[in-house]
Parts: C-alpha cells; structure tokens; sequence
C-alpha cells in the first residue's frame, strides 16, 4: 500500500518494540492498551508538520501490540509519535526524544578505541551527581552548565580527587511534571512556575532515550557517548541510576539495561524503587559483567546455594549512613555497630557505604541542622525524613561563630573518614567535598534553583575539606588492607601474630562496647594483604572518638622493628597539642595514645632506624593485656 506521499506502507513484525531499521525500511511496533483506537504519525524533516499518518486497526494486532512497516531508503531522521485515542504518545523504547517527537536511531558514534577501566569491585571509589544540578552554579566555571557537557569539563576535578567511578541519577527520558495540586494555589500557572520534578524519579520513564533537557545541542545520544567516552579515557567508569516505579513491564527495563550497555557502553546500574525486576536482572546472562547495585539485596533468596563465582551484585548500605551519624554526634550504644559497618564486607556482594546522599541532608547539612527546613517544598515542612540522625554543632543554620564553624569542619572530616576507611565502597556525594549545602532541605526534589545545584563558591572556602579527602582517598589508594576483595575474619589464619583486623580500647584487644563508650581503635594486619609492586601492606591503626573527651587508646605492639607513626587526623592542633613533649618536639607514639575530643586518627606501622624498645611482636602487648 502506497500514500500520498509515494511512501510504501505493509504489515509490520511485532517482536520487537519501538522503531527499528530492517531490510528496506522501518519496522514500528508498540503496545496499545485497552484496545484503543490508534494511529502513527510520522514528521515532516523540520519535525514541525505530520508527513504520515498511518492507522493502526485493532484487528490487525497481535495481543495488544499493533505494528507497521515503512518502506523508508536511507536513514530515517524523521521524528514520529503515536496517537492513541485522542492523547499524544510516546514512544518508550525510541532511541531519542526530543521537541515532544521520538526518534528511531540514535546518532553515528565512532568509539575509536575506548574501552571500560572494568574496575575491581573492591577497589570503586564513587562520586554520585545530578547532571544538571552539578554544573548549573554560575561559579562552576564551565561552559554548557547543567549538560552532559558540563560534566565533561569537570572530568580532571573528579579524577584529582581521586574517584573513579561517576554515579548518574537519572539522565534518561522522564516526565517531569509534579501533579500535586495543593503545592500551588494557582493550577493554571505558567510552564516556568509550575514544581518539576527534578530528580527524575518518575512514574513515566523513557528509559530508552538520554535526557533531552541534559544536553547542550540538539542530539543527547551523541553528547551522552562522548560523555562515557572520556570517563573511560581518564579511568573513570559510569554508574546510571534507573528508578523503576511499581508494575513497570519487567522485560521493558530488562531491554533498556541491554540497550544502555550496548549502545552507550555504560559500565553499571543502580536499581532502586518498587518495581525493580530483581530475578529477571539478576539472571540475565547478558549483564554477568556489569555492576548492579540494589537498595537491598538477598543472594540467598535470588540463588539459593548456587551463587554465583564472582561478586555481582551490589548494595546500598543506608545503615552505615544512620549508626555513622549516631556515632558522629556521639550517641550511646553504638560503638558495637560501628565495629562491624567498618568491617562489613559480605562474601557474595559489595556494600556501598556513604554518609550522605541525595535523599536527606548534605554532610555539612548534617552538622549544621538539627532539624529539616523542606518549607520551601510547599508541603508545609510534612516531606522527608524526621529521622536525620544530625547535630548542628550549637547553633541551627548558618552561623558566624568560629567555633563553631571549626567544629562543623572537623566533624565533616570525621564523617569522610569513617567512610573511606571503611571496607565497603564509599560514595560520596557531589558538593559535600567542600560543605556544600541546600540550607537544610532533606528532600529538595522539585527544587531546580541554587538551593538544589551544587554551589562551587564554597569550593575556596572549605578548601580544607577537599585537601583531606584527597589525602583519604590517596592513603586508600596506597593501602590494599583497607579495601581487600575478601572479608577479614578477625584471625590469624597465616600465623603472623596478630589477626587480619582487631579492635581496641583504652586496653589492646578489648574494644568497650556498652552503653557509654564513644571510642573505639582498630587495626589492620598488612600482611594480609598486596601491594601492586608485589609486598606486603603496613600495619594500620584507625583510632576514632566520637565523644566530647580525649580518649587514651591502647596500642597493640608491632613486630620487632616497625614503630607506629602518624598518618593522618581530622584534629591537627589538638592531636600535637596531646603529644607534644617539654621542649616543644613531639612524643613518640607507644604503647598509649591520645586522641582528641570528635576526631579521627590513622596511624602507620614504619621500619625504625634502630630497634624500638618496645618492639616485639603483637600478640606480647595481647597477653600483657
């Protein structure tokens, strides 16, 4: 059958839907609910004007797919939609969507010879965004703000703090419109007043399409791969996040994971919502070599005792967000919990541990804000969560009080510690490197404006927030024992005299862990683990006081000729203030040591010059204890 445009339309394939190139044209296919009465309509080049208009009779469905094909020569740039009933409708598998039209191939790519980093699990160190919130600040001091472009321009700032993996929330196709009458009076206010959704967990997805609004020119696909292009270049993998709402089709997020690995090389997946198809993902044999991150998994439950031989799946670990917190402000009855986030490194998934994210307060919010300030929401301060887990330091909200001030830096320092000397994978998220805040906003969802957008005229500022967690990140990097691929037990399997990690107190060996007790050491035995050039790790100490008094730790003795010796701390000042000896030189650290008040310190296991004595080995200051 031909039209009036010479154009030769026959019965299509209903297969495989959405819009595919096949022999001699186009093939159409799409689900129509209900029966509908419906119809195709294809653009004119200009995407202004209806070229064709192709009915889809219910009689020749098959189930409730109806299906199409268009003889079409050549590339087919032409945008199309569907007509179903007398509703507009998108096509959720096109390849594109952009001026309210689908389109059904992406753009030509050439790939040249990029190729994933393919990042050991337990070495990811991840750097979560939102595409446009990232980049918009006017400070950000990159062209094409809020862009898939923008993030590119960023790419050596990521890369310098060492990260090397970037976390996308949702950077597909979504409807972003609020229906939530009673957040504006006025329901026939202009497009620009209208609440948007600005996180992209929506209830309609495109989850074929890269975000249109995302992209600096008129082609999101393209900018999106060159994105994932020079991530890859500089050693950084991409991690996109899918929000799938309840009774979403299973096989229809099952094909866009497959298209987005396909088509633009994406590395890894974080599944959260109610809808989230696990036994299908799960079981895909097509995805066994890429990253999924669940909000909760249950190996057991997906594979019975059949798991799989490599760690697949990973899971966000809220948990360590909440007894983190507790353990920040100094709550009772957590040093038991904080003992075993520190540790947890389960044997058949990853954990992601971070102590901030997009749902809840920035860090520096959780130092700053007792309670949630969401007024601006418009749902009368009723959204978010009451349970925060914040302190604010002694004064709610902005404040000029340099103590203050100083103490909020120093616990956002704990907070970054406690995560990267984890064994888990730390997340952090974008902004909270250098205190940036949504002035204590918990749920700025709809919030697209410098109170939601990441605010680099903080980066100067809190310049001392960033310069420590590059030396975090980097200390990590250096230390294979603080990230090792398998769990650490709490033995010593290869009889080395002390055990893969221990925990302290103010005796060695013997963490207190009632009700009271705000600190807690613990040690890494190095010798449980590799480094790159082939030897053995250093001995490790993480002394952490969550309370308000300096702690004296009890340090366990290190074999004969290693001495313990400062890495790192979150309290400078006070920690040489505790150590510093009669003529201003600094004490050596034996058998005792004191931290300060609210801080973290590392400690390193070093060769002496001649013997130390105390030397011997750890398991002498064990029975001496």
């Amino acid at each position: 059958m031909k039209n009036d445009n010479n154009i030769r339309i026959g019965r299509g394939s209903s297969e495989k839907l959405g819009a595919h190139r096949v022999k001699g044209g186009i093939n159409f296919a799409v689900g129509i609910p209900d029966g509908s009465r419906a119809a195709l309509i294809i653009l004119d080049e200009n995407g202004e004007q209806e070229l064709l208009r192709i009915d889809l009779p219910e009689e020749e469905r098959e189930g409730d797919v109806a299906s199409c094909f268009v003889a079409w020569p050549g590339t087919f740039k032409n945008g199309y939609y569907y007509e179903i009933g007398s509703e507009k409708f998108l096509d959720p598998y096109a390849a594109r969507i952009a001026d309210g039209a689908c389109f059904a191939e992406s753009a030509r790519f050439d790939w040249g010879e990029e190729r994933s980093p393919k990042i050991p699990m337990h070495e990811l160190l991840i750097y979560k965004l939102h595409v446009r919130g990232f980049t918009m600040d006017p400070r950000s001091k990159v062209r094409d703000k809020g862009t898939f472009k923008g993030i590119i321009h960023k790419i050596p700032y990521i890369k310098e703090l060492g990260f090397n993996a970037v976390e996308l929330m949702p950077a597909y196709e979504w409807d972003d419109t609020l229906r939530i009458p009673h957040l504006y009076e006025a329901k026939s206010a202009a497009p620009e007043h209208q609440p948007k959704n600005y996180w992209g967990y929506a209830k309609k997805n495109y989850y074929f399409s890269p975000k249109a609004r995302y992209a600096a020119g008129k082609d999101a696909s393209l900018e999106f791969k060159r994105l994932i292009k020079e991530l890859h270049a500089n050693g950084i993998e991409c991690i996109m996040e899918f929000y799938v709402p309840e009774n979403e089709d299973p096989l229809y997020v099952d094909a866009a994971v497959r298209h987005w690995i396909r088509e633009y090389h994406v590395d890894g997946f974080h599944f959260l919502g109610t809808g989230v198809p696990k036994d299908i993902l799960s079981h895909d044999p097509y995805l066994a070599g890429v990253k999924i991150f669940f909000d909760y998994i249950d190996v057991w439950r997906l594979y019975g005792s059949g798991h799989p031989a490599r760690k697949r799946f990973i899971e966000y670990n809220g948990w360590f967000q909440t007894i983190g917190r507790r353990f920040l402000k100094g709550d009772d009855w957590i040093v038991a919990d904080i003992i075993n986030g520190i540790r947890r490194n389960p044997v058949h998934n990853g954990v992601v541990n971070y102590m901030a994210n997009v749902d809840g307060f920035t860090l520096a919010d959780a130092v700053s804000y007792d309670a949630k300030h969401n007024e601006k929401n418009g749902e009368g301060n009723m959204d978010g969560s009451n349970e925060n887990f914040s302190w604010n330091c002694g004064a709610e909200g902005v404040t000029r009080k340099k103590e203050i001030l100083s103490l909020r830096t120093q616990q956002i320092k704990n907070a970054l510690s406690y995560v990267f000397l984890a064994q888990g994978i730390p997340l952090l998220y974008a902004g909270d490197e250098f205190g940036n805040s949504q002035k204590g906003n918990n749920n700025a969802y709809a919030l697209d404006d410098p109170q939601g957008w990441v605010s680099w005229g903080l980066a100067a500022k809190n310049s001392e927030i960033t310069d420590y967690l590059k030396k975090l990140i980097a200390f990590r990097k250096a230390h294979p024992v603080i990230h090792t691929e398998k769990e650490l037990r709490g033995f010593d399997t290869k009889g080395l005299g002390c055990p893969d990690i221990s925990f302290h107190g103010s005796a060695a060996f013997l963490p207190e862990t009632g009700e009271k007790p705000k600190a807690v050491g613990i040690c890494l035995n190095g010798g449980y683990a590799v480094k790159p050039d082939g030897g053995t790790d250093d001995y490790i100490m993480f002394l952490l006081n969550g309370g308000w008094e300096s702690f004296s730790f009890a340090l366990p003795v290190l074999p004969r000729g290693l001495k313990w010796e400062l890495a790192l701390t979150t309290d400078e000042e006070g920690f040489a203030a505790l150590h510093a000896d009669e003529e201003g030189g600094v004490l050596p650290l034996l058998k005792m040591t004191d931290v300060p008040a609210r801080s973290v310190t590392v400690l390193v296991g070093r060769k002496t010059d001649g013997e130390d004595e105390l030397s011997g080995t750890p398991q002498d200051d064990h029975e001496a204890s």
